[in-house]
């Protein structure tokens, strides 16, 4: 009986490797929009920081006025850059989660075709172990009944051999007795 081998294992065993690819990519992504999340936030709060310390003192000179100015456009140009970066990580990780979910059904695809293989494998070498099995059944039934056809019997154990004292059968009678072995007559 041949050992099951499944024709499409390296293309199963490559697609799971892609799968997982996929996987990291999106990984990858996810971090990068958190890092986008995270410096939004920065400009966020550093838009707010300069303008408050600044009113704290109760006027403003010429060239903090400008420092400001400069501060918050650099500040607007950086949240637009940012911004258009996590929009466009969001359409790339719509995109890696389709080609994750192709990749996954190109898997489980060839995970049922296994399957199926598997079984109709099992099925096929479950009927050759039948076969087998008949066939030593039957060859044994023509060697008993050629030795009963001849007159030979099994051979029995010569009376000098006889069956030892401290011989205790596992089921049934013992040979001499009417108890059940194995209990004494004990219940």
């Amino acid at each position: 009986m041949k050992r099951f081998l499944f024709p499409l294992a390296s293309a199963l065993r490559i697609r799971k490797m892609q799968a997982e690819v996929e996987e990291m990519k999106l990984f990858r992504l996810t971090a990068e929009l958190g890092d986008c999340q995270k410096q939004l936030n920065e400009i966020g709060i550093a838009a707010r920081e300069r303008p408050e310390a600044l009113s704290n003192f109760g006027y403003i000179t010429g060239p903090e006025l400008v420092e400001i100015d400069s501060r918050s456009a650099f500040l607007k140009k950086e949240k637009i850059r940012i911004l258009a970066r996590e929009a466009e990580l969001l359409h790339r990780i719509t995109a890696a989660k389709g080609l994750i979910r192709e990749a996954t059904q190109r898997v489980e695809l060839l995970e049922t075709l296994q399957t199926k293989a598997r079984k109709e494998w099992q099925i096929t070498a479950d009927k050759e172990l039948q076969t087998l099995a008949e066939e030593s059944h039957n060859s044994l039934q023509r060697r008993l009944s050629a030795d009963d056809s001849k007159g030979t019997e099994v051979p029995l154990p010569s009376s000098r051999e006889g069956i030892p004292r401290n011989y205790k059968p596992r089921f049934g009678r013992c040979p001499n007795s009417d108890t059940p072995s194995g209990n004494n007559g004990h219940r």
